[in-house]
């Protein structure tokens, strides 16, 4: 039954005037209760109303509408015969400020479900940015001091509340350092187009550039070959142009060092790489290749320098950590054809969000078998620890990720008791496309940097192997090359 607006509104006003319906205005009434007409504002929030609104409808600007406590009393006696639709409301109505706010529970499932996606969505956001928008989104009545610091969550919550989220979603999307595929994500959500005064300016093709360091062991001296290159397009595919060797001292390829003087060759490295890229708009991620026992290193809390003061390198730019083994001939022999299988099933669904079984889950190192774990991993994107890190079994598990030629392993260097480490680490996972998980960690390690104490955020502690196999260094490119090319 189609209900008008005009007939719907003098319904309500003979209910509102005790006068008695009709047959069939309780059917126009029920109809439109059932059909979601009378769709009114959900939340326990006041209405701040200037005048008198005794026994007043009141039509808000969002379409929702909000009747007095009397009338939703009468209301409810007009439609005791339309059965299922006084059930529909009658177990869901609160007394707000003496005003009945109704709501379908279907309705208010799938705003709950859009808020939970949009919050996702922000966190993988700079902090900076949201606030921001959060500021500039709320009314110019409320208070701003809670604004510093914020749960992205929460931030959803408030302002859904202050009926001020999509304003906040059109606040947030207007900034073009925020990537295309979480703006349409965002507008979809909420169910808008884009609509500002301020125009968006395109987003530029970025540059892929990686940064390699490799750091192998030198038996004899007890030191490591540290070795570095940029790859300043890693859509670039002729090996005569991908590469460009970084030398500290042009006289000599590599330095040998000590691990602790690492950082200091990485901080060399990286200013060699960011002269090649001056002038061009790209996004760095640093790769380093290290041996099986330095592989759960802290490379990301390596400090780098800058015009200012030392930050640490995960802080700065993507870091992610790689097998030096994965270089040899024989592993390469052994190993590259399971290992191109593994990377095809991430290239297939790398701009899709992983779900729930597409990661092999360790939680407790006590009773894992190995083996098991070696064969599961074959069949899996990668591997996600839940559990610390624990030092008996770190040579194990990056083991095991080895003989699988697992691609990606995502992992806690210790174990917060604090924290919902498990969920903390879905949520990185699954709220992220698969490509982004990188950026993801990134992000984490920049939150844990903005807080008082970093070492209680998760994102202090972060450890993420990324190994492509189309991208190796030079000399093991070398390898897979044809006799004669």
């Amino acid at each position: 039954m189609t209900v008008g607006s005009s007939k719907l509104q003098a319904i309500l006003n003979r209910v509102s005037a005790q006068q008695p319906l009709s047959q069939e205005e309780q059917e126009v009434l029920a109809a439109a209760l059932q059909g979601g007409k009378i769709n009114l504002a959900n939340g326990d929030r006041a209405v701040a109303i200037g005048g008198d609104a005794d026994n007043a409808v009141i039509v808000t600007g969002d379409r929702n509408i909000l009747i007095s406590k009397e009338l939703g009393e009468a209301l409810q006696e007009k439609i005791q015969g339309a059965g299922t639709v006084k059930q529909q409301f009658g177990d869901r109505q609160t007394t707000v400020n003496n005003y009945f706010i109704m709501g379908s529970e279907s309705a208010n499932a799938q705003r709950q479900q859009d808020q939970q996606q949009v919050g996702l969505l922000l966190q993988q956001l700079p902090i900076a940015l949201i606030r921001q928008a959060y500021r500039d989104a709320l009314p110019v009545d409320v208070d701003r001091a809670g604004a510093e610091s914020i749960d992205p969550m929460q931030v959803v919550a408030d302002l859904q509340d202050l009926r001020r989220l999509p304003d906040f979603v059109q606040q947030v999307v207007a900034n073009p350092a925020v990537p295309q595929h979480i703006r349409e994500k965002l507008l979809h959500t909420i169910g808008q187009s884009l609509k500002t005064n301020a125009p968006i300016v395109s987003a530029p093709t970025l540059l892929q550039s990686h940064l390699l360091i490799a750091l192998r062991s030198d038996s004899t001296s007890g030191k490591f070959r540290v070795n570095g290159w940029l790859i300043p397009d890693d859509a670039e595919r002729n090996p005569a142009k991908r590469f460009r060797a970084l030398d500290i001292d042009p006289s000599q390829k590599g330095v040998s060092c000590g691990l602790d003087q690492v950082p200091e060759v990485l901080d060399k490295l990286l200013h060699l790489s960011l002269e090649h890229l001056m002038g061009k708009r790209y996004e760095l991620t640093i790769e380093i290749f290290l041996p099986l026992d330095y592989l759960c290193t802290a490379v990301d809390d390596w400090k780098i320098g800058d015009l200012f003061d030392e930050v640490s390198v995960g802080t700065r730019h993507r870091v992610v950590v790689r097998s030096c083994e994965r270089l040899e001939p024989k592993y390469l022999a052994s190993r590259l054809n399971q290992w191109y299988a593994n990377w095809e099933r991430v290239k297939q669904v790398e701009q899709a969000n992983p779900g729930q079984h597409d990661f092999e889950n360790l939680s407790d190192f006590c009773d894992c078998n190995w083996k098991r774990l070696v064969n599961s991993l074959t069949q899996k994107l990668g591997l996600k620890l839940t559990c610390g890190l624990v030092d008996d079994h770190q040579k194990d598990l990056f083991t095991a990720i080895l003989k699988a030629a697992t691609p990606i392993a995502l992992w806690a260097r210790c174990d917060l008791t604090h924290l919902d480490q498990v969920a903390e680490m879905d949520t990185l996972i699954m709220a992220n496309p698969l490509l982004d998980l990188s950026k993801a960690v990134w992000r984490k390690r920049q939150q844990a940097d903005e807080e008082e104490a970093p070492s209680l955020h998760l994102g202090a502690h972060l450890g993420i192997l990324w190994e492509d196999p189309y991208r190796l260094t030079p000399d093991a490119m070398m390898q897979l090359m044809p006799p004669g090319q």
